[in-house]
């Protein structure tokens, strides 16, 4: 199936993708209860735009791969099957 290091990476980018979706409703927080100096606004507003969504957007690009990759796995044993079945009837059919 799909190895191990794939895997692994599949999940770092959902803990970064909640991480950043996490510190950004908290940026929020701190803006909505103004706590924050104009650079604190200016950085948490950069992080905000820049950090959940590309890291989502890519999250989704790759688990969409991975169950393309699952598919295709799936239809090639299926056509190796059916493959073998054929082989074993041609082979019985000659002797």
């Amino acid at each position: 199936m799909i190895c191990h290091a794939i895997r692994m990476w599949l999940l770092n980018l959902t803990a970064m993708s909640v991480t950043a979706w996490a510190m950004t409703a908290f940026a929020l927080f701190i803006l909505y209860a103004d706590r924050a100096s104009a650079a604190v606004y200016a950085l948490v507003g950069l992080w905000a735009a820049a950090v959940p969504i590309p890291v989502t957007i890519t999250l989704i690009r790759w688990w969409q791969r991975v169950r393309v990759a699952r598919r295709v796995h799936r239809l090639a044993e299926e056509h190796k099957r059916l493959f073998e079945t054929m082989c074993g009837e041609i082979s019985s059919g000659v002797r």
